[in-house]
């Protein structure tokens, strides 16, 4: 999408992550953002998305590549006799 011309916006948790691909991105598309950000935080998508469109527009294009896994173990102790 950079080749065509597409401003690329990506997230990473840290900007370590980010700095080679956003360098990158702007070297084929002149303009990538790279917001460093824990999506598994309540209110990172909507911070994420702001910030996206402050920094390069409105959203056109969403690719969602997120993975993440919440401890939601069910503790068996409480549920023994």
């Amino acid at each position: 999408m950079a080749l065509e011309g597409v401003k690329v916006a990506i997230c990473a948790r840290t900007a370590d992550a980010l700095e080679s691909t956003v360098a990158e991105l702007r070297d084929l598309s002149g303009a990538a953002l790279g917001i460093v950000a824990d999506i598994m935080a309540p209110d990172a998508a909507a911070q994420i998305h702001q910030q996206v469109v402050d920094g390069l527009g409105p959203v056109d294009i969403l690719v969602n590549n997120v993975g993440g896994v919440l401890d939601r173990t069910p503790n068996y102790r409480e549920h023994q006799p």
